[in-house]
């Protein structure tokens, strides 16, 4: 089920042409309420390592793939409406309204993922990108896609 939205900022160095490390901060909206456990963690800070696939990437336009490897702190929360049924009514039929029922995974993670970054010019360009993030302590495993632009500086 889909969960919290976010919005990142980046910023990326590379250390050699192919090898470089990000750091994304931003915010994320639709957190479950409170229940039992801890608030709902708005914040994101993630770190992670790239290696980009090619050959004199950065010099020209075109595709740019790439695999990263981090982790972070942020808490992911997906909302899934339930129907709950009382086995003591004889009549099946009967049910309470639906409730809304929250998985809150995170507070940290560890993610690894791929993507790639379609440059319209050797500086700037469309990134697309998609994380498989294993949350910390609440365990559970989280698709995360992202669609970004990157500038050069």
């Amino acid at each position: 089920t889909p969960g919290t939205v976010r919005i990142l900022a980046s910023y990326e160095r590379l250390f050699t042409p192919n090898i470089g490390a990000e750091a994304r901060v931003g915010f994320a909206f639709n957190g479950g309420p409170k229940g039992n456990g801890p608030a709902f963690l708005p914040l994101h800070l993630e770190v992670r390592g790239k290696y980009w696939f090619g050959r004199d990437l950065f010099t020209r336009r075109g595709f740019r793939p790439f695999v990263n490897l981090g982790g972070g702190l942020g808490q992911v929360d997906a909302k899934l409406a339930v129907t709950i049924y009382d086995p003591t009514i004889p009549n099946k039929a009967q049910q309470t309204p639906q409730l809304d029922a929250y998985r809150k995974l995170g507070q940290g993670f560890i993610s690894a993922g791929g993507g790639f970054m379609y440059a319209f010019a050797p500086n700037h360009g469309l990134v697309v990108n998609l994380n498989f993030m294993f949350m910390l302590p609440a365990t559970g495993f989280v698709l995360e896609p992202s669609v970004g632009y990157q500038l050069s500086l």
